[in-house]
């Protein structure tokens, strides 16, 4: 269950991410930057009360690593965010939808 804060989050970010009120699912209305992805990695892994050393840890990988990945400053993979996501005990939801 996502907590307020990253609620707040979402429906800040430029509206490029929405939670679906009822579903609880995030939605990427648009383009989202490795930023965004980032700053919603390092909430949940705060929700889930992990230090960036023990996610390192869940996911094989080093703290550095993970701050990267919270910074942005890494070009994250799918399989990362798979491993993330797997990590966090969270699913990871992907939604492509032609215009």
């Amino acid at each position: 269950m996502m907590g307020p804060f990253v609620t707040n989050l979402l429906l800040k970010s430029n509206r490029s991410l929405f939670l679906h009120p009822e579903t609880r699912h995030i939605i990427l209305m648009s383009e989202i930057t490795p930023e965004q992805i980032g700053e919603i990695i390092k909430q949940l892994r705060k929700e889930r009360n992990l230090t960036q050393t023990e996610l390192g840890e869940k996911m094989g990988v080093k703290k550095s690593s993970i701050a990267l990945y919270e910074k942005g400053r890494d070009n994250i993979s799918l399989s990362t965010l798979k491993r993330i996501a797997s990590a966090l005990n969270a699913e990871l939801t992907i939604n492509i939808t032609l215009k």
